[in-house]
């Protein structure tokens, strides 16, 4: 059963950054990168943060699976009135921000049941 972040169409974790991606000495370059089957998920030219920027990319799909499950349990308290969805709405906008999909289409992509 596809987990989260795959049924969002991400590639799925865990990401390696630059401790455990790889450093191309050749081009001064950074990858970013998962299993064999996914391959590369960006490479990072020499920058001054590029240690920072490469482990903050490779822990993108833990941080945003996380963020949805939180989303998920809170929004359960909205619908029962506990809540107000402005407590939560900040969450739902990074989420939509990462994943281009409206929190409504994401709530159908998930039908509500994860892994």
């Amino acid at each position: 059963m596809k987990g989260i972040i795959e049924k969002l169409g991400i590639t799925p974790g865990p990401w390696k950054g630059l401790h455990g991606g790889g450093i191309d000495k050749r081009c001064n370059k950074h990858i970013v990168s998962t299993n064999p089957l996914y391959g590369q998920i960006c490479i990072l030219y020499k920058t001054i943060n590029d240690t920072a920027n490469s482990l903050l990319i490779a822990s993108a799909p833990e941080m945003l699976e996380a963020l949805i499950r939180r989303v998920q349990t809170d929004y359960i308290y909205v619908q029962c009135g506990e809540i107000d969805f402005r407590d939560i709405e900040s969450d739902v906008n990074i989420i939509e921000k990462a994943t281009g999909k409206s929190w409504e289409e994401i709530k159908e992509l998930l039908n509500e049941k994860v892994d």
